[in-house]
């Protein structure tokens, strides 16, 4: 089969210490989506940044690549935000 692309957003919430704490990751069926979703869910209340995901593999055979940041809003991991393509 060939490989797919899929797309997912996740929370992240910043704890008093100054770490981050993943918070839940949504699949999407749109890049839009994923990213409208992201910036949509990083309020402050909960959730205080969010990063959307394009996800390329082949689930079938079990080969996937990492995640491709491809969204960030609010407060996020560095790893997160430096795994920007731009």
């Amino acid at each position: 089969m060939p490989s797919t692309e899929r797309y997912a957003f996740q929370t992240f919430k910043k704890m008093p210490t100054g770490n981050f704490s993943p918070g839940r990751s949504i699949p999407c069926k749109t890049l839009q989506e994923a990213l409208t979703k992201a910036e949509q869910s990083c309020t402050g209340k909960e959730d205080h940044g969010a990063a959307a995901y394009l996800l390329r593999g082949d689930e079938d055979i079990g080969e996937t690549e990492g995640p491709k940041t491809v969204g960030v809003y609010g407060a996020c991991p560095p790893e997160v935000t430096d795994d920007l393509p731009f």
